[in-house]
């Protein structure tokens, strides 16, 4: 009966604001209908290393898997020129060469000679190319690099006809071995030494272009979520190097110096270098008998030196295999997008001004020969496509650059996420520096961003740093710059976000103190925070002050801090009062909010929701919901949300196709309806269908919904994963593992330490104590701080397992943890009180029983149990 009562209260709320029913989309959520998941095209961050996780991804595929690319053909081991280099060095019976082929006397002879040591590598029986490049890398690039650049030619001869063209041919074999660098560090290589062969580079990107685009999307072709997201991980870096070659190789267009020996068209005898004499650019040799555009082979070796004019046709079919891969495929990463835009822009203008090869012309069949099977009709459709259409169109829209502001802004959000007390105050530092002093532009541009002063206010005082806020305040008025009413309600947040109710009652009173004119989101801050902070009791009071100062707001006193009560406040208690199951308190709020004239809206009905779908009282849902419509109330994201609970409630009865389609149902009913699924609702369908379904068909559709959209997955998401894989009986390290490597979240800033500490907590569990001590040394070195439940459980399975340097370490940096709490301002210090809870955490206790705390160590420990 009680909960009838609530919903009749509620219905005594929503009567204050009668509405027309409108139509609405709501019922469309349960509807019928099938759809696809969408593909997915995952961001990732380094373009130099490609990752070997191509095994995994054969494994793991369905389909039987495909050789990235063909095996090209391999030159003879016995080139006469270069072997007579080599001769002339090693053997004092060798016939002289000729003058202009010998080092001079200003040449370094032990480069010359270890550069002939490759030579013999690779041509010896049974030879690895990857160990003359391990051995170029290790012992001969050193030495050219301190060369200044002055590189002697036979040198360059060595390298250019001997090492590199086998390095390529290897690199086109198997584009994923770790044994091979990557093809970004092969074209900085190549065009540092300026030995670039134009037609087996254009053949190495062409074959990388092919490897990218064979590589499925589609998850159905995978087996679980880790070979999935194994297979995108590998899809991203291949991205990456194929945008990172593109960048070494264009920025030789802003090389002007004069043309060196050409080595583009010379055969070594070893079948090596090849040219181009064989393909002929019919439309290239036309262009003074047609009029119009010339052709875009011709416009592109424009761009470049004259060292490669006549034998750029094969990289102009890669920079076009490339574009119409680039410009096809969804990347919506930023930093992968802010990479490939200068390839993209330059691309763009070329293709505008000239005339593309006719897929279908005679003349232009050579341009096919040698290209793989793929890439080749995906290219001749592009080409067939882009004849007919404005190709400058078909360019990303160039992303702006970030301002100072949003830089900062993201550097905070960062150290709150990680509670990264160094970070905040390095992001303090740039933004701060040593103040304006008497710099009047600079003061003014500081007085334009006062939402960071706020969002650094509110950043130390959730990490309890209550002084170090109040020296920014007092940075504030030194500087005549402002605080306004948002800085005083950022403080009350970050107040509630450190648990601080007391806290929040004194930044009140000085807000009060101080004159200024109060709002909404003020008292909202101060109710809400009260009751998150765990006093009911004074956030149920100020808002009855609320309302009794609106009451009395003609009275002198109550001029400025009078706001008229809201649903707001009403909101932000009622969430918290379901929490606690206080449904005599909620009625009684229900029927206060009606009495003053307070509208219910869509967070007041989802907060009413979540219990009645999760108790699974239908016919209530049904009836909020009608609720909705009859006063024109939308649903939203959270609305949809709260759903998923009731309709995937069911979904493990179902079969794996079945599980698949309702869940791509759901994402596209949700978006039919006018909402964008952000990742609150894909978080819960994650969360529900690991609950439900394990890590099967249903979540890699959802995972492939995200990635198909080009975003990343939430750091809550990851947290799941790990958390299911650690749950698996038996629990499933590798899998995070693999998670962590694919994803490259080490690397990933908006990953929060919920996450790090859940790792280093399953670590653990497993006795993978090795792989949860490099996590911890991870975090330490970044700044970023750790609980102690989480640093307890650490050093009980270090002690545990006898390994005291390790536990000796965690010990060390909970005492760091505590001295960065208290630098950077004198008077930083909490108090004794915090002090005295900071050591009678149990993790001390242990450290102690195990002889881990030194003498001075123990001294401040002992002190501080004593002390009253």
């Amino acid at each position: 009966m009680e909960h009838v009562c609530l919903r009749c209260r509620l219905q005594l709320l929503a009567s204050s604001r009668p509405r027309r029913l409108p139509a609405t989309a709501t019922r469309a959520f349960f509807t019928t209908s099938a759809g696809e998941a969408h593909s997915q095209n995952e961001p990732g961050n380094q373009p130099d290393k490609v990752q070997s996780d191509a095994s995994v991804l054969r494994q793991s595929r369905k389909p039987a898997p495909v050789t990235l690319a063909s095996r090209p053909q391999r030159g003879s081991r016995d080139g006469s020129s270069s072997l007579a280099m080599f001769k002339s060095i090693v053997s004092k019976d060798a016939e002289p060469l000729p003058a202009d082929t010998l080092p001079s006397a200003s040449d370094n002879m032990a480069l010359v000679r270890d550069v002939a040591k490759i030579q013999t590598m690779v041509f010896r029986e049974g030879a690895a190319v990857a160990d003359a490049y391990t051995f170029f890398e290790q012992t001969v690039y050193p030495q050219i690099t301190a060369a200044d650049g002055v590189v002697p030619r036979i040198v360059k001869e060595q390298l250019g006809t001997v090492l590199f063209p086998r390095l390529l041919a290897e690199k086109m074999n198997d584009l994923t071995s770790d044994a091979f660098p990557s093809v970004y560090r092969i074209t900085q290589l190549l065009v540092q030494l300026d030995i670039l062969r134009p037609v087996l580079w254009g053949n190495l990107v062409v074959h990388l272009v092919d490897a990218i685009w064979r590589l499925s999307t589609t998850t159905s072709d995978y087996a679980s979520i880790q070979s999935s997201e194994t297979a995108m991980a590998l899809r991203d870096s291949l991205l990456q190097d194929l945008v990172g070659a593109w960048g070494a190789f264009w920025s030789q267009t802003d090389q002007a110096s004069a043309a060196p020996e050409s080595l583009d068209g010379t055969a070594n005898g070893n079948g090596d270098i090849q040219t181009d004499a064989p393909v002929v650019d019919a439309e290239a040799t036309q262009k003074t008998q047609l009029p119009g555009k010339r052709s875009f082979q011709h416009v592109f070796g424009e761009k470049f030196s004259e060292r490669y004019h006549g034998s750029l046709l094969r990289p102009s079919w890669a920079a076009l295999a490339t574009y119409a891969l680039l410009t096809e495929t969804k990347i919506h990463n930023s930093a992968l997008q802010e990479k490939a835009y200068p390839f993209l822009e330059a691309m763009g203008g070329l293709l505008t001004g000239s005339r593309l090869p006719n897929p279908k012309g005679q003349n232009n069949n050579a341009l096919f020969e040698g290209c793989p099977e793929v890439l080749g009709l995906k290219l001749a459709q592009f080409l067939a496509k882009s004849r007919k259409s404005n190709v400058a169109e078909r360019k990303p829209v160039k992303l702006e650059p970030r301002s100072e502001a949003d830089i900062i802004h993201k550097e905070i959000g960062r150290a709150i996420k990680t509670r990264n007390l160094k970070a905040l105050n390095a992001a303090w530092a740039k933004f701060w520096g040593k103040g304006p002093g008497t710099d009047t532009t600079r003061l003014e541009q500081l007085r334009s961003m006062g939402d960071l002063f706020d969002y650094f206010i509110f950043a130390y005082m959730s990490m309890r740093q209550t002084q170090l806020s109040l020296t920014l305040w007092s940075s504030m008025a030194e500087h005549q710059i402002t605080p306004t009413i948002k800085t005083w309600t950022s403080m009350m947040q970050g107040c509630t976000k450190a648990n601080n109710p007391a806290g929040i009652k004194a930044v009140w009173d000085r807000l009060v103190a101080s004159g200024t004119q109060l709002d909404t989101p003020a008292w909202t801050a101060r109710i809400s925070g009260l009751i998150l902070s765990g006093d009911l009791e004074g956030g149920i009071a100020a808002l009855e002050e609320m309302g009794r100062v609106w009451r009395d707001r003609d009275r002198p006193e109550n001029t400025l801090i009078a706001v008229k009560p809201s649903i707001e406040p009403i909101n932000a208690a009622l969430s918290w009062l379901l929490r606690l199951d206080r449904m005599s308190t909620i009625q009684n709020l229900l029927g206060w909010a009606a009495r003053q004239g307070i509208s219910p809206d869509t967070y007041t009905f989802n907060t009413m929701l979540r219990p009645l779908v999760r108790a699974g009282r239908n016919a209530e849902v049904r009836n909020v919901l009608d609720m909705m419509r009859a006063h024109d109330i939308q649903a939203d994201g959270a609305t949809f949300t709260i759903l998923l609970d009731g309709a995937l409630a069911d979904i493990s009865s179902k079969t794996t196709e079945e599980q698949v389609e309702v869940v791509t149902r759901l994402i596209r009913d949700v978006e039919s309806a006018g909402v964008e699924v952000n990742m609150h609702i894909y978080g819960k369908m994650v969360y529900i269908l690991l609950e439900e379904c394990g890590d099967g068909a249903a979540v890699n559709a959802v995972l492939a919904h995200i990635w198909g959209r080009g975003l990343e997955l939430s750091s809550h998401i990851y947290t799941m994963l790990a958390e299911h894989y650690f749950s698996r009986s038996p629990p499933d390290a590798d899998a995070v593992t693999t998670l962590i490597h694919n994803r490259r979240l080490h690397s990933h800033k908006g990953i929060d330490r919920v996450f790090w500490e859940r790792v280093i907590k399953g670590y653990c569990q497993v006795g993978e104590t090795q792989l949860a001590m490099e996590v911890f040394e991870r975090l330490v070195g970044n700044g970023s701080t750790i609980t102690f439940s989480t640093l307890f459980e650490f050093l009980q399975t270090l002690v545990g397992e006898g390994r005291v340097e390790m536990a000796g370490r965690v010990v060390a940096a909970a005492v760091e943890f505590r001295e960065a709490e208290d630098e950077v301002v004198p008077g930083g210090g909490s108090g004794n009180g915090k002090t005295r809870r900071y050591w009678r955490h149990r993790f001390w206790h242990l450290a102690d029983e195990r002889g881990l705390l030194d003498g001075g160590l123990r001294e401040r420990f002992r002190e501080a149990l004593t002390s009253v």
